[in-house]
Order: C-alpha cells, then structure tokens, then sequence
C-alpha cells in the first residue's frame, strides 16, 4: 500500500516492516516536505483510500 502512495509524494519506500498496527518505514524522502508532513499525508491517505 505504502508502495503505490509515496510516488505520489515524491517519495520512495526503501524497507517496510510491522505489525497490524504499528509499522516502521525507511523513506527516500525527495520532495519539499518535511518528513513529519510526508508521514502525515501519508497516514491520511491511507486513511481515507485504504
């Protein structure tokens, strides 16, 4: 899921791993947000277009 939303972002998923609720990310961040912002639209996203 992450995968096919963090292009949208100009970002790339580099590793993924967690559990049902709780997930670590490693993200090649190349747009003008900061990371906090990109994981918060990223959370929202998914929020909304599971």
């Amino acid at each position: 899921m992450f995968e096919a939303v963090c292009p949208q972002f100009n970002a790339e998923l580099i590793e993924f791993d967690g559990e049902k609720e709780h997930v670590h990310l490693s993200v090649l961040n190349l747009s003008q947000l900061s990371i906090t912002e990109l994981i918060f639209r990223l959370k929202k996203h998914l929020l909304y277009y599971p």
